[in-house]
């Protein structure tokens, strides 16, 4: 009786609670669902509705579920509250009572029941599989079909939880063979919907796709709305997540949320508005992203569920990050924060320091600070024993520390992350080529290899197309930017493209053809690169993925650069800069500011008006505090006073841009400040602070591990002692460094470049017999890369170098070749510079 006596006292207090506009509500809600009839509930009060629930066994003891739905939808957060923890303490004493009784369908009931609780509430999903399988052995011990397959079904939802999609899929799998044989209609919709969902979180999409059309035509035959809108939604998310097409996500979260609307389900038009804000996010459109999400929080609010006001605050927060409004992200970040705090709610603790650590990050590129929140997040996740969490935080630390340029600590919480997170396939997939990554940035391109060769392995053992297909893409950024071999990388990032196309995935699609156009960019085949990266952008302008868009754009004119067509790169620099304008993206427009710097500073030779531009992009950087970004401007704005031979203003400006640099304690950052400011004072004629600067920047490198910038610093070195201080078996020693460094890293390009400069200094020292033996060295190495213009440079110095040996005829032929490959180039200077030489050839035949 004293349960019931709880029961009855909990029904009075909510019908003491519900508005006549309340109780309309209800009435719809049980009529549209048809768990009441219409007539038999028009002229019934509250309580007389309560009692028929119970007597049909919607609300039972310890089961309320629907009672605390029916409450979120009317906005009775503190009443659904209670009702949850009615249901609890009811579980708990019908579980002991069933363990005394020996009462094995009650038991069994029971183990559902808390099961649903650890994965529901107490977010333990590892712990209820236990209950569910105490559920499982009761069930088949009974010969109860119909309860073991609700043991698979809630089995396969918590390896879900877990990140076990594939023995989620399993167990969803023997929940639907179950429910086919029962031919209950609302439970194969379910069924079919849960297989799906597995399909989808698998990257199997075709499958995916199959399941929930046939879940949306039996429900359709049922007229369960209910789970329409749950299909809707799971298909939102697959096009949003998987096929990364958010405007065709919006058509289905529009109809879960017209869904809503038309059941008067205020959770699930929240849940809606919350979806359409994600999707309008991946589009570049925050404020649009914005606006839905503060109609969540809004929903939420009148609801008075603190654990759901957490998320929707962290999300209005997410959506004005995005927008470069840091100071009002980080108000919502910590009302979400206080929110966790008062409800006692750990893991959305944990989710705010995840989320404030990104922001430090990304939008503030404040790595140290965002250390601090992943620190706090980690402990948290010690603290309540989560590995899946404590693995993720270790990866954040990786990410903050790679930032920094502090790569060997990256790794190391990398290798952290790897080994905590061991049973996760994915993730292993994933930090697999994060390890990779780290090993690529120090040199030690063998690691960085292996450990993306096993990532793929792993992808292609899991039968994830999807993962497979992105370490493809890292494996061709491997060989683009570090093994500099894009001819390689083209192999990479085809097997890529094949799978997205075999997918259906036209995100990936566009991703490949961007890739596909850095390639042949890095190969000097720019007119091939264009066209890529149309390709890319038309893809994109499909589905309306603005910040893709601006990026093809950049890509585009960056391309039409090479070849010298500066109208059109202008033309896509303002397409891009259109764009990221009306879409508020401050970000993109700071990067565009710095590109349209460039671009009338180094092919225009319009220094003043680059000026302009870096002057732009530096106050879009102090304005969205972008520290890395003002450090950059700074570095710009010196190197356009380099361009107008103010001198002393550039080594101020390169100044400032150290001085940023060490406060942040960037170590990439500072190396490329100190070989500046060494620059400057080479300018300067200060060659004592020159050679100061440039061995502090060394020092850097070597403390870091960075031996791509040793390299570069033995080349300034060299470069020094060659041009300045007139030292030319100095300056061979250090070219000789960086030979050897560029071999070590596999850099053929670099090592071609090493060749070039040994063979200037020995020209410099009059042995032009081993002066002409490094250039033909330096020739062969870009006629192998297929880099024309290296072929130019290299040309000419063997003919000047067969021109100093009085064998005038190999000179001719040479110059000739360098001709021709700058007229294929369009190199105009070269050109010209080129037949005054051979005019010079002709004065000395005739004479």
């Amino acid at each position: 009786m004293a349960q019931l006596s709880r029961l009855a006292k909990l029904f009075v207090k909510i019908s003491d609670n519900l508005t006549e506009e309340d109780v309309r509500s209800l009435k719809a809600l049980l009529s549209i669902e048809e768990v009441l009839g219409r007539a038999k509930i028009e002229k019934a009060t509250p309580l007389e509705i309560f009692d028929m629930l119970v007597e049909n066994k919607t609300i039972a003891k310890g089961n309320l579920g629907f009672l605390v739905q029916v409450l979120k939808s009317l906005r009775k957060g503190k009443l659904a509250e209670k009702a949850e923890r009615l249901e609890q303490e009811q579980r708990m004493e019908a579980l002991q009572l069933a363990q005394q009784t020996g009462d094995l369908q009650e038991k069994m009931q029971i183990y559902f029941k808390k099961g649903d609780m650890q994965r529901e509430q107490l977010h333990s999903p590892r712990t209820a599989i236990q209950y569910y399988e105490q559920h499982l052995a009761l069930a088949r011990q009974l010969g109860d079909r119909r309860q073991e397959g609700w043991a698979y079904n809630r089995l396969g939802m918590a390896y879900s939880d877990m990140g076990e999609y594939e023995t989620a899929l399993k167990y969803h799998r023997q929940y639907l063979k179950i429910v086919l044989e029962s031919g209950d209609q609302k439970e194969q919709t379910k069924a079919h919907t849960n297989v799906g969902e597995s399909y989808r979180l698998l990257g199997k999409l075709n499958q995916a796709t199959s399941h929930f059309n046939t879940a949306l035509q039996l429900v359709q035959q049922t007229r369960d709305l209910q789970e329409e809108m749950e299909i809707y939604f799971k298909k939102g998310d697959m096009q949003r997540v998987q096929l990364h097409s958010p405007r065709t996500a919006i058509q289905y979260y529009e109809q879960h949320l017209a869904l809503a609307r038309q059941l008067g389900d205020r959770r699930e038009e929240g849940l809606a508005y919350n979806r359409l804000g994600h999707a309008y996010s991946d589009m570049g459109e925050y404020e649009t992203a914005l606006k839905y999400n503060r109609q969540h929080l809004k929903i939420i609010q009148e609801s008075g569920d603190k654990k759901e006001q957490r998320q929707a605050h962290t999300n209005v927060g997410d959506s004005y990050r995005s927008l470069g409004k840091t100071d009002q992200a980080t108000s919502h970040f910590h009302t979400a924060l206080q929110l966790a705090q008062q409800t006692g709610d750990l893991h959305g603790q944990m989710d705010v320091y995840f989320n404030m650590g990104d922001m430090q990050r990304e939008q503030l590129h404040s790595p140290r600070t965002a250390i601090q929140y992943y620190e706090q997040y980690l402990a948290l996740a010690r603290q309540l024993g989560d590995r899946r969490e404590e693995g993720w935080a270790y990866s954040r630390l990786g990410q903050a520390h790679s930032d920094m340029g502090k790569h060997q600590e990256a790794l190391e919480w990398f290798q952290k992350s790897l080994k905590k997170l061991d049973g996760d396939k994915k993730e292993q997939i994933r930090l697999h080529a994060c390890v990779g990554n780290e090993y690529r940035n120090l040199g030690k391109l063998d690691q960085a290899t292996s450990h993306l060769d096993t990532a793929l392995q792993l992808a292609q053992q899991t039968g994830d197309l999807h993962l497979e297909m992105n370490v493809y893409c890292k494996m061709g950024d491997l060989q683009r930017e570090q093994l500099h071999s894009p001819r390689t990388a083209i192999q990479y990032y085809e097997q890529h493209l094949a799978l997205a196309r075999q997918l259906g995935n036209r995100h990936e699609e566009g991703v490949a053809y961007n890739r596909l156009g850095l390639a042949q960019y890095k190969m000097g085949k720019y007119k091939a690169a264009v066209e890529w990266h149309q390709k890319d952008l038309q893809i994109n302008q499909e589905s309306g993925h603005n910040i893709a868009q601006i990026l093809a754009h950049k890509n585009m004119a960056d391309s039409y650069k090479a070849m010298d067509k500066l109208d059109q790169v202008r033309s896509h620099y303002q397409s891009a800069l259109t764009i990221a304008t009306e879409t508020g993206n401050k970000q993109e427009q700071m990067d565009i500011y710095l590109s349209l710097g460039d671009l009338h500073r180094e092919q225009l030779h319009e220094p003043q008006e680059s000026h302009k531009y870096y002057t732009e992009m530096l106050a879009l950087a102090k304005d969205l505090e972008r520290k890395g970004k003002e450090g950059q401007a700074y570095n710009r704005l010196g190197l356009a006073c380099d361009d107008m031979q103010d001198n002393e203003a550039a080594l101020e400006w390169y100044q400032k841009s150290l001085m940023m640099d060490q406060e942040d304690e960037n170590k990439t950052d500072q190396l490329a400040a100190h070989k500046n400011i060494a620059r400057s004072y080479q300018a300067l004629g200060k060659l004592d602070k020159a050679r100061s600067h440039y061995q502090s920047a060394l020092a850097i490198a070597k403390e870091t591990g960075n031996k791509q910038a040793q390299k570069d610093i033995n080349l300034g070195l060299g470069d020094l002692h060659r041009k300045q201080l007139h030292e030319p078996q100095e300056s061979h020693k250090y070219y000789t460094e960086m030979l050897e460094l560029a071999k070590d890293l596999g850099r053929k390009d670099k090592e071609g470049l090493a060749y070039n400069r040994l063979g200037l200094v020995c020209e410099g020292m009059q042995d032009n017999e081993a002066a002409l033996e490094w250039h033909q060295k330096h020739l062969k190495m870009s006629e192998e890369d297929e880099n024309k213009t290296e072929q130019l440079t290299a040309h000419r110095c063997i003919a000047r170098s067969y021109q100093e040996l009085g064998k005038l005829e190999q000179a001719r032929s040479h110059y000739q070749l360098a001709l021709i490959i700058a007229k294929e180039t369009g190199n105009k200077q070269a050109q010209k510079d080129i037949k005054k030489k051979m005019e010079a050839f002709k004065s000395c035949s005739i004479m």
